[in-house]
């Protein structure tokens, strides 16, 4: 019986010892992965940094570009951080432009005078008497 129990404590000292160095194996390779996990959450940081700087500068040449290519709009109608916004600030500030621009007309048209002077015409000398025509004619009053 003691050797059996030896074997016994043997093998249940043993088993602890296996458990605890499987336990540490686990735990080095958790460590690894969570090393490498960080690493590649860094990379992927620095890459979305980058992709945000180039979107940013992408958006500011595109608000340059519309703004050229219309006039009529001024940088401050045009605010969004994406390309998307930016068109939809696009479409508004035409709009606005254009509906500006109809109400200016507009005014104009209706504050237009004609350009001269108005047609000269006779006077209507059938009613008038012939001493009152012949004044007419030499310029004098009656």
């Amino acid at each position: 019986m003691t050797e059996e129990t030896s074997k016994e404590n043997g093998q249940v000292n043993s088993q602890p010892e296996q458990k605890a160095t499987e336990y540490e194996r686990i735990i080095a390779e958790k460590e690894s992965e969570i090393t490498a996990l960080r690493k590649s959450e860094g990379e992927l940081k620095e890459q979305l940094s980058a992709a945000n700087k180039s979107l940013e500068e992408a958006v500011a040449s595109y608000k340059e570009k519309v703004i050229q290519m219309n006039p009529g709009i001024t940088e401050k109608m045009i605010d969004g951080n994406s390309i998307a916004a930016v068109e939809k600030a696009v479409i508004e500030a035409i709009e606005f432009v254009d509906k500006v621009r109809k109400s200016v007309e507009k005014e104009i048209q209706n504050k237009r005078v004609p350009a001269g002077a108005p047609g000269r015409r006779a006077a209507d000398v059938s009613a008038m008497s012939a001493r009152e025509k012949i004044q007419y004619a030499i310029g004098g009053k009656k």
